[in-house]
């Protein structure tokens, strides 16, 4: 897998399967992040760029395969949301999927 950043994510989008009638049924807007910013694991590891969040969630681009275990639908994790600023948010999240390239997760 390619290295995930913020230029390549716009590319990614297009292969996203969410319906328009999936879209309609958010709660919140999502917002597209124009800084870098990406989560890590409880170890501090590095998992992937964070390239939108809501007040319902994140999406979250994972930087290799190997993430791709770390997430199981419907698992509760601790993580941290790191900005380029240095800005550090622990969140509590819900896995709610997991794609071959990304994750979406709910916060609890």
């Amino acid at each position: 897998m390619a290295a995930v950043t913020h230029n390549n994510i716009k590319e990614r989008r297009r292969y996203d399967r969410e319906t328009k009638q999936e879209q309609e049924r958010r709660r919140f807007e999502r917002l597209e992040l124009r800084e870098n910013a990406y989560l890590q694991d409880e170890h501090g590891r590095r998992l992937g760029i964070v390239s939108h969040v809501s007040g319902g969630g994140l999406r979250v681009f994972l930087e290799n395969d190997e993430q791709l275990g770390a997430f199981m639908p419907e698992q509760q994790r601790a993580l941290t949301v790191v900005e380029e600023n240095g800005t550090r948010t622990n969140v509590h999240v819900r896995v709610v999927y997991v794609n071959d390239y990304d994750v979406g997760l709910e916060f609890v």
